[in-house]
């Protein structure tokens, strides 16, 4: 589980940041070791692929490097990555 170390954690949302976090989260907000980041404004409450696609594109945008499990050939991760002087690894292929 990701929570079983101690690193920083960041969680970007495909929707709204909670107005009350899910109580399993709020000890790690709380000590400062999670943070939760949403590109859109309130009120957006159902992820969807549409924000799944934004919310991709928000952390790349945003990133020095982005490091992938796995992307899958066409998909939509892999459209997002196609991009000059972007810094990808994916770990499956290494």
């Amino acid at each position: 589980m990701l929570f079983s170390g101690n690193q920083p954690i960041i969680i970007a949302l495909a929707r709204s940041i909670y107005d009350k976090p899910p109580a399993t989260l709020r000890p790690h907000i709380d000590t400062g070791r999670l943070l939760m980041v949403s590109p859109f404004p309130a009120g957006i409450g159902r992820p969807n692929r549409n924000l799944a696609f934004k919310r991709n594109q928000f952390i790349i945008d945003n990133a020095d490097e982005v490091v992938f499990a796995h992307i899958s050939p066409g998909g939509m991760l892999e459209q997002l990555t196609l991009r000059d002087g972007l810094a990808v690894r994916v770990l499956d292929k290494e």
